[in-house]
Order: C-alpha cells, then structure tokens, then sequence
C-alpha cells in the first residue's frame, strides 16, 4: 500500500492522472495554434492583403498559406519545443507528420514534471505511438480550420 493505495490501484491512477493531463495539453496546443492564426489574420492591413492579391491566384493561396502557417503553428511549435523543424518546403501536412514526435515529447516532458514531484513516474506509462496519432490528428484538424478562415481572404479580391 502507499498512500491508501494499493499498487495496482496506483499505477491506475498514475496512468488516468498522465492521460488526462496529455489530452488536455493536446487541446490547449489547438487552442493556441488557432489564436495565434486568427491573430495574425486579424491583424492583416487592407495594404498587405492587396499586396498578396497582385499576385496569380497560386501565389496568393502559397504566400497567404505560408505566412499563416509561420506566425501560427510553426511559431507554436518552436516555442513548444527547440526540436521542431523551422525549414517546411510547401508541404504542411508532411511537416505536421515529421514534427509530432518533437510536440508529444514536450508534452510528455512537461506533464512527467507537473506529476514528479507526486513520486510518479509518467514517463514508462506513456503510449507513445497512441499519443503520436492523437497528436498529429489534431494538429491536421487544427489546420484544416485555420485554411478554412485562409479561404475567404483569397476570395475578397475576386468579388
């Protein structure tokens, strides 16, 4: 027994205390990617959308993509971890792929330190490839909404 519990108990609850915290800084990454795009968004200048739309209706869609993705998600990632690739070469979906290691390793790290000075050990309860997929799956949808929010700025000068 420790603390009132029983080992098996214990490793129970060290697994649901880790989960609920891993799930929960999945949401938060979310939150935070699609605050700082709508930020950045927001704070587009009548000026520099009309110096995107100047250009074909492909290097509109790139170039707003892009400087969405870097102010957003690639800044995010940075700050989450130094591990993360700065170099993206157009394809958002393969650098979400490449990356969700480095995020779920940040995660994970701070989530073992919230739970270490409680004596539990988080890390060998970590599913790492389970969390990889929840991860990168929610860093896919998370995009496909702020291209949805991208859309409609590459419309305005067509109407």
């Amino acid at each position: 027994m420790i603390h009132g519990y029983s080992k098996p108990a214990l490793l129970s609850e060290t697994r649901t205390h880790l989960n609920v915290l891993l799930e929960a800084f999945v949401a938060l990454d979310h939150n935070l990617i699609q605050h700082r795009a709508f930020d950045f968004i927001a704070q587009l200048t009548d000026e520099a959308l009309s110096s995107i739309h100047q250009l074909s209706p492909q290097e509109q869609r790139h170039r707003l993509t892009m400087d969405v993705f870097y102010a957003s998600m690639l800044a995010w990632a940075v700050d989450k971890s130094p591990e993360v690739e700065t170099q993206v070469d157009d394809d958002i979906d393969l650098w979400i792929e490449a990356n969700t290691p480095a995020v779920v390793a940040a995660n994970v790290e701070r989530v073992v330190t919230i739970l270490s000075p409680h004596g539990l050990d988080g890390y060998r309860y970590v599913d790492y490839d389970a969390l990889e997929r929840q991860q990168q799956q929610a860093l896919q949808a998370t995009w496909a909404i702020i291209e949805g929010w991208i859309e409609p700025l590459l419309k305005a000068e067509q109407t």
